[in-house]
Parts: structure tokens; sequence; C-alpha cells
């Protein structure tokens, strides 16, 4: 099977040659990310890397997709876990360890 590493860093090969973006978050706070401009918008990948849940407020409808105990399974067996991405309202609440793909269009 696949190592959540595996997703990450097969995200992260995509970004190659992308502008990197700044992120606006607390340097002591939960949540690490690193964001890029894509042809497709702005392409954040966010891992909550606390044991509780922790809440990514986002500026507008996102598409994303998330890899957390409750998906680990599946994405051990599928190596384009993160590619189909579902419409997410609001904000977004990361499980303990959780790791999301999101898609900001525009």
């Amino acid at each position: 099977g696949l190592y959540p590493v595996f997703h990450v860093l097969r995200g992260l090969a995509h970004l190659h040659g992308t502008q990197r973006l700044a992120l606006d978050l607390p340097a002591s706070g939960p949540v690490a990310a690193i964001a890029a401009r894509t042809q497709e918008g702005t392409e954040i990948w966010a891992a909550n890397t606390g044991p509780e849940k922790a809440e990514i407020t986002l500026p507008r409808v996102a598409r994303i997709a998330v890899l957390d105990a409750t998906s680990f399974a599946a994405a051990a067996e599928n190596p384009t876990h993160f590619d189909p991405l579902a419409d997410h309202q609001n904000a977004l609440a990361l499980d303990g360890f959780a790791i999301a793909r999101i898609l900001l269009k525009g």
C-alpha cells in the first residue's frame, strides 16, 4: 500500500515550476501549508500537524480532497486519491494529522 507521504510528494511535484504564494498562518498553529498559483487557480496543500481537529477558513468556495483516518485505507490503494476534488464551502475542519488539497478557482 501507499503511505500518505506518497500523496503529498506527488502533489508537491505537480507544483514544480509554479509561483509560490504567501499564506497568513500563525507560526504556532497546528496547520502547516504551502500555496502556489497554477493554471487552475490557487492550489494549497495543508496539513494538520497536531492530534486535535483544526479549522481552516476558506475565502470562497473551493474544491478539495482530504486524506484522514477515514480515507486512509482507500488512499493506500489509490495513487490518484488527491486528483478528484469535491466542492466545499465555508470553513474546512481537518481531523488530527489530516492532509488537504485545496483549489481556489481564479
